[in-house]
């Protein structure tokens, strides 16, 4: 019998988990009870929080989007690559070896239980987590990914630590009539989703939130001071976007789009500027990109001198009927 009871939280039993979030160092805002709230409220998708207790402490917990397919499967899915992992406490102990112990037996006790009420699980490890071997001991197949992070300094001492080339085209910006904006309000928001949808259909990619759900989500969390929308504007046209989804510790790009016919203008590099300056106002101690995954990207993003981390992404199927459902549907689909 496992020495670890699993329980799913109710809304009243949340606070729970903010709790345990606030003992691990650096957790993710995408990991917040508020985030899953407001997302799921304005997107109709569902989600649960699951705690696992030994003794009655609370030690781990994950919280996560599902769905259900083919009629009855549930999957835990993660639909927007932002991360969703695992919250374990680390064993109170000097020993290396049973604090990995530890983390090893949780590991293996939540993939089990999830495993036995879920067909599919994924989930998108954070930066911090580099051993992934329990996962790919238990048949998890897994993705690197790479974004670029680095601590929030003065604007002056990040400005001089850029690249040339950026420092060079943030003052070219600078020199233009333009204007920046944080204010998060409706009308910026409107704004951001179109710069945001011009940029994903050039790469023929939809938006996976209609406009008022985008507005709707935006404004949750932008009440709860968990989300900022910043647009920089040149002649009073807005000409590029970031989404930032923050809390106290870390603020992580969660979308961002702007008018191709202006990148050479440096207004691009200029908003960087703008909302790093905007953050270390606020106290914000690191800035994730999220994401550095094809090589433009990872050309422009590398230019601000942060440093390139890897993280996670793992998968795992379960059940041979799920499988051939899965396996037809890719069929079809070709």
């Amino acid at each position: 019998m496992s020495k670890y009871t699993f329980k799913t939280l109710d809304k009243e039993e949340f606070p729970k988990w903010e709790q345990l979030l606030a003992k691990v160092p650096e957790p993710s805002p995408f990991m917040s009870s508020d985030w899953f709230s407001s997302y799921c409220e304005a997107s109709n998708e569902k989600f649960e929080i699951v705690a696992c207790f030994k003794n009655d402490e609370l030690i781990a917990g994950f919280a996560y989007l599902y769905r259900v397919k083919f009629g009855k499967y549930k999957l835990i899915v993660n639909l927007l690559g932002i991360d969703n992992y695992m919250v374990i406490l680390t064993r109170d102990t000097k020993l290396e070896s049973k604090k990995e112990s530890h983390y090893f037996e949780i590991i293996k006790e939540f993939t089990n239980f999830l495993e036995q009420q879920y067909s599919h699980v994924e989930f998108t490890l954070n930066c911090a987590t580099t051993d992934i071997r329990p996962l790919q001991w238990n048949g998890y197949s897994e993705e690197i990914r790479y974004t670029y992070r680095g601590a929030i300094k003065s604007p002056e001492q990040l400005l001089s630590e850029f690249n040339p080339d950026i420092r060079n085209k943030i003052k070219k910006a600078q020199k233009l009539n333009y204007s920046f904006d944080s204010s998060s309000s409706q009308e910026q928001m409107k704004l951001s989703y179109d710069l945001i949808d011009r940029s994903l259909k050039k790469n023929n990619k939809p938006h996976i939130l209609a406009k008022e759900q985008f507005i709707s989500l935006l404004t949750k969390l932008s009440e709860l001071n968990k989300a900022i929308v910043c647009n920089i504007f040149l002649n009073d046209v807005a000409i590029a976007t970031r989404v930032l989804v923050l809390n106290s510790e870390i603020a992580v790009d969660f979308q961002a789009g702007g008018n191709e016919e202006y990148f050479n203008t440096g207004l691009n590099q200029l908003l960087s500027y703008k909302i790093f300056e905007m953050l270390h106002e606020k106290g914000v101690k690191t800035y994730d990109f999220r994401g550095a995954n094809t090589p433009s990207i990872a050309k422009y993003k590398s230019g601000f001198n942060f440093i390139a981390e890897p993280y996670y992404h793992v998968a795992k199927d379960s059940g041979q009927i799920f499988k051939l459902l899965l396996r037809l549907k890719k069929l079809t689909q070709k």
